[in-house]
């Protein structure tokens, strides 16, 4: 892992960002990876906007993609959409039955 930091250097930290945040675990979390590319910006401050701009898209893809995946499993598990009170049956009644005062 840290041979292919160091060769591919910031597009193998986009990489694992993306992967991480995709619900891989990674055996170097990429929080040291991300401090790591703050070191590269070579005390340049449009790098250095370079490099916040494109993790935090990368972390949003990331993140976005770990969403369509939940979403497509729920749609499988769930094919009614019972799922958070959306389209739930009604079972009101028994309930209403049982409170019913003389």
């Amino acid at each position: 892992m840290l041979g292919s930091l160091a060769r591919h250097s910031f597009g193998a930290i986009l990489l694992a960002v993306i992967i991480e945040e995709l619900g891989q675990p990674l055996p170097i979390p990429t929080d040291f990876m991300i401090i790591f590319a703050g070191t590269m910006a070579d005390h340049s401050l449009p790098r250095l906007g370079t490099f916040y701009v494109a993790l935090t898209l990368a972390s949003a893809i990331g993140a976005s993609g770990l969403y369509a995946m939940v979403r497509r499993a729920r749609a499988r598990c769930d094919p009614l959409g019972y799922s958070h009170g959306r389209r739930a049956p009604r079972r009101t009644a028994p309930v209403q039955r049982g409170l019913r005062l003389p």
